[in-house]
């Protein structure tokens, strides 16, 4: 049986596998021409290890971010794994952090200020105590 160690030597040369208890994302530098070919790769590989290790892929949480500056005209890229349809978001989440497509903290910040706002009025109001 192959065990989580070795996924990243079976994706070592198409892409960068991060763990983090049972989060991963694959992280996976390509140009717009070659990119459905190398996420279906590496897609393949995943599915591959997954099936061997007896653990299975959420394909409805499954999605890709393509990054870009500000003054990059947006791409339409669209992917398809198993007759199923790999959405583009403009930002998700890992490990608490919202990331967005543009590498701007807006989406990660709104989520941040209600926390942070309701954490100061809780301290506000036990500092009388």
């Amino acid at each position: 049986m192959i065990y989580i160690n070795n996924l990243s030597k079976v994706l070592s040369n198409i892409s960068i596998p991060v763990l983090f208890a049972d989060d991963k994302s694959i992280v996976t530098i390509s140009n717009p021409i070659n990119f459905q070919t190398n996420i279906n790769e590496v897609l393949e590989h995943l599915n591959k290890w997954f099936n061997l290790n007896l653990l299975l892929q959420n394909s409805d949480k499954t999605n890709f971010i393509h990054f870009k500056t500000r003054n990059t005209c947006s791409l339409d890229m669209k992917d398809e794994y198993n007759n199923r349809l790999i959405a583009n978001t403009p930002y998700t989440s890992f490990l608490g952090i919202t990331i967005e497509n543009i590498l701007h903290w807006k989406s990660h910040m709104d989520q941040l200020f209600p926390k942070l706002c309701a954490a100061c009025y809780a301290v506000r109001v036990i500092n009388h105590l």
